[in-house]
C-alpha cells in the first residue's frame, strides 16, 4: 500500500496547492541495480527537478547510493483524461475527486471525458474542454449497481476507457480508473490492455476507494503502462493529493532514480524513504529473490530423545549458504549446559552454494528434559535449537529470548518485529 506523504503549504486562489513528493514503480528486476520513478512539486504546484545530491534514498534505514536521477526538461504538454468511475458506497469521495482534477487541469489545452458502469461502460460526459462542463458532469456522476467489470471498463466498444481515448489528438492521453472494486470481476485482456497503451501512449492510474489491489493486477497495469497505483483511499483531501500528482505527472513527465541495492536476510517487504529539499515519502517493494541471502539447514532442529544421565550422544546438522559465502566466527549455546560444540573448527567458511557441518553433543547429568539453542555469529545472525530428555520430566534451559532471523528453516531464538510496518510478533 502507498504511504502519501506530503509535507504541504497550501495557497488560497482558485485552487489550493500543496507541496509534495511520491516514489512509486520500484523495478527490483536487474538487481544489484534499482529502479523507480518519483514526482516532486513546489507549493504552486510546479514539478521540481532536483539533481542527484539533492536527494536521499533510505532502504530499511540505511542510506544508498544513488547512482543516476533524469527528470524530463520540457515544459508542460495537453493531455487528454479519460476517468473511468465505478463506486457503489462512495460517489461522494468520487465526484469530489473528479471535480479537484478538472480544477488542476489545464484547459482548454486539457480535455476530460468520464464514464461509469451499470453493468456496462456507459458514457457520462464526452470529452469536452470547457472546465465549467467537465466540473458540472463531476457532480452528477451516477451511482453504480454494484458490478465491477474491469474488462468492460476499459474495453466496452466505444465507451470502454481505452476505446473511448486512443484516437484523441492529445498526445499524452492518461486514464484513471476510480473504483471500490464492488463485486468485481478482475479479469482483463492484459496483453492487449499493455499493448494498445504502448501504441497509444497511455498512462492508467488505477485510485481505488477504501479498498486495497488484493490481487497484484492494479499495480501490474500501473506499473507496465507508466501509471502508479494509489489504494485505501478514504478521505477527500487523500484523493485531491493524488490527483494533483496525477496532473503533474501527465503533463510534466516524471523523474527516474537509480541506485545501488545491498543483498539482504531480510524477506519480508523492504521500506524505501526519499526525501529532497524538505519533502519525504514512504514506500514498499518486495526484494528480488537474487538479493537475498540466507543459510538453510538440514535438519530443521535437533531431537536427541531420551538420553541416559551420563550417557552421551552425537547429531549434526547441515548448513547451506544461499546467496553468498557465510563465516561462522564462532558459536554460542545458550540454556541447557548439557549440550556442547564438537568436531567444528572455527571460523567456519561456507562458500555460496555449499554445505558445512556442526555437530552436537548431549552429555545429560539426569533425566530431565534439556533445551538448547545455538547461536551462530554470520552475515545473518541466528541459530538453531536443540532438545533431548525424558517425557513429562521438568524443562531446563527454556528461558529464551525470542528473535526473528534470516536462517531459512530454523527453529529461531530472539523474534525481531518492526512495528512501524505493521508486524506483531506471533501470540
Amino acid at each position: 500500500m502507498r504511504l502519501f506523504l506530503l509535507i504541504g503549504v497550501f495557497l488560497y486562489s482558485t485552487i489550493a496547492y500543496s507541496q509534495g513528493i511520491s516514489l512509486f514503480n520500484i523495478d527490483a528486476s536487474n538487481f544489484p541495480t534499482m529502479k523507480a520513478k518519483f514526482y516532486a512539486y513546489d507549493k504552486d504546484g510546479k514539478p521540481l527537478r532536483p539533481s542527484m545530491n539533492e536527494v536521499k534514498l533510505k532502504e530499511d534505514g540505511e542510506n544508498r547510493s544513488i547512482t543516476r536521477i533524469n527528470c524530463p526538461s520540457s515544459g508542460p504538454q495537453p493531455i487528454s483524461v479519460g476517468i473511468m468511475v465505478d463506486t457503489y458506497g462512495f460517489l461522494d469521495l468520487a465526484r469530489s475527486g473528479a471535480k479537484r482534477l478538472i480544477e488542476y487541469m489545464n484547459m482548454p489545452k486539457d480535455e476530460l471525458a468520464i464514464t461509469y458502469m451499470d453493468h456496462a461502460a456507459l458514457l457520462h460526459q464526452s470529452f469536452t474542454n470547457d472546465k465549467n462542463k467537465a466540473i458540472s458532469s463531476s457532480s452528477t456522476i451516477p451511482k453504480a449497481p454494484g458490478y465491477a467489470a474491469v474488462q468492460q471498463m476499459f474495453f466496452s466498444e466505444i465507451t470502454g476507457g481505452v476505446q473511448l481515448i486512443k484516437t484523441r489528438l492529445n498526445n499524452k492521453k492518461v486514464l484513471i480508473l476510480l473504483s471500490d472494486l464492488h463485486c468485481p470481476n478482475l479479469s482483463v485482456d492484459t496483453a492487449r490492455l499493455f499493448r494498445e497503451a504502448a501504441q497509444h501512449n497511455i498512462c492508467v492510474f488505477p485510485v481505488l476507494l477504501r479498498t486495497t489491489d488484493y490481487t497484484g493486477l492494479f499495480k501490474a497495469i500501473a506499473q507496465k503502462t507508466g501509471g502508479a497505483l494509489f489504494e485505501g483511499i478514504t478521505k477527500d483531501d487523500q484523493i485531491y493529493n493524488i490527483f494533483q500528482l496525477i496532473s503533474g505527472m501527465a503533463r510534466f513527465g516524471d523523474c527516474e532514480i537509480e541506485w545501488n541495492g545491498t543483498q539482504k536476510c531480510n524477506t519480508d517487504k523492504w521500506r524505501i524513504q526519499i526525501e529532497s529539499k524538505g519533502l519525504t515519502d514512504i514506500e514498499f517493494y518486495n526484494p528480488n529473490p537474487r538479493s537475498l541471502i540466507k543459510l538453510s539447514a538440514e535438519p530443521k532442529f535437533l531431537f536427541f530423545g531420551p538420553v541416559s544421565p551420563g550417557q552421551e550422544t552425537k547429531k549434526s546438522i547441515t548448513l547451506k549458504a544461499e546467496g553468498t559465502t557465510f563465516t561462522i566466527n564462532d558459536s554460542k549455546l545458550l540454556g541447557s549446559t548439557a549440550y556442547h560444540i564438537v568436531d567444528t573448527k572455527f571460523p567456519l567458511i561456507i562458500p555460496e552454494g555449499e554445505s558445512r557441518v556442526i555437530t552436537i553433543k548431549y552429555k545429560p547429568i539426569d533425566s530431565n528434559r534439556h533445551y538448547g539453542f545455538v547461536e551462530t555469529n554470520t552475515l545473518c545472525p541466528g541459530g538453531f535449537s536443540v532438545y533431548g530428555g525424558f517425557p513429562g520430566k521438568p524443562l531446563i534451559g527454556k528461558t529464551l529470548n525470542i528473535k526473528k532471523t534470516c536462517l531459512s528453516g530454523f527453529v529461531y531464538g530472539w523474534y525481531r518485529f518492526n512495528d512501524k510496518m505493521g508486524r506483531h510478533p506471533p501470540r
